[in-house]
């Protein structure tokens, strides 16, 4: 009964210092786009809403007000609701295909043609798509490239994503614009990529100060940290950053 009450508590802290560390990221960090979490959205079932951080830059250009990012947020929270397409999930075969899923993303972007809601949609669901749907993984490039197009319109901190898609696309899009492409992209990337390093080393430094030896709140704080350091070394886009100077290098050459 004592281990079951001390995972629990683990669990519990674990969760919180994750929701306490994005919500600071979304309101205090001026550089980086904002980020809800699902408790924010209420909809902890969609976990393809909060894997990547949300940007403002294609809703209020050159801002990054409060009331620009409470914007984002009622969107994010709109399209959530809205649930237009069902996401695949894991180990589960889609409820329809990607032909279909296609035709109801299509369906949305005219219901809503030219509102602001489209900013948070295109940048949630073409990443699904390609992933979730395996659009990614096929040799449709047209597909691909119309998807791909989308995030990069509305900002999609996806870089994971997009360092797969766009390397795949390279021979499909002129050298000027995938430049133009890669020149707004990469600034952004680096910038997410400094915040997750800067994480890293403030949870490093934290770790590396003497731990409690008994089981009181901070000892159980600190192996929430492990849990959270290893979940943010292991999700860092370095690598993502390195593909897509590359290709950068490689279209204006």
């Amino acid at each position: 009964m004592k281990k079951l009450f001390l995972l629990t508590t683990l669990l519990f802290i674990s969760v919180a210092c994750q929701t306490e560390s994005d919500k600071s990221l979304s309101v205090a960090d001026s550089e980086t786009p904002s980020l809800f979490t699902d408790a924010d959205l209420g909809i902890s079932h969609h976990r393809s809403f909060v894997e990547v951080r949300l940007s403002a830059a294609a809703l209020c250009p050159g801002m990054n007000t409060l009331s620009c990012r409470k914007e984002l947020h009622r969107l994010h929270r709109q399209v959530a609701e809205d649930y237009p397409i069902p996401v695949p999930q894991p180990n589960v075969p889609p409820l329809i295909s990607a032909e279909e899923a296609t035709v109801l993303y299509k369906k949305y972007l005219t219901v809503h043609a030219n509102a602001p809601i489209l900013v948070v949609f295109k940048q949630l669901y073409p990443r699904i798509l390609l992933n979730r749907y395996g659009i990614l993984a096929s040799n449709h490039h047209k597909q691909i490239l119309y998807f791909t197009e989308h995030m990069i319109e509305a900002h999609s901190q996806d870089f994971a994503t997009l360092a797969k898609a766009l390397p795949l696309l390279q021979n499909d899009i002129p050298r000027p614009v995938l430049g133009g492409w890669l020149t707004t992209l990469i600034p952004e990337a680096e910038a997410q990529e400094r915040t997750v390093l800067t994480g890293i080393a403030e949870l490093k430094a934290a770790l590396g100060q003497k731990q409690p030896e008994k089981f009181t709140f901070e000892r159980l704080e600190a192996m929430a940290n492990q849990l959270r350091l290893a979940d943010m070394e292991t999700n860092t886009i370095s690598a993502d950053v390195v593909t897509l100077r590359k290709l950068r290098q490689a279209a204006i050459q």
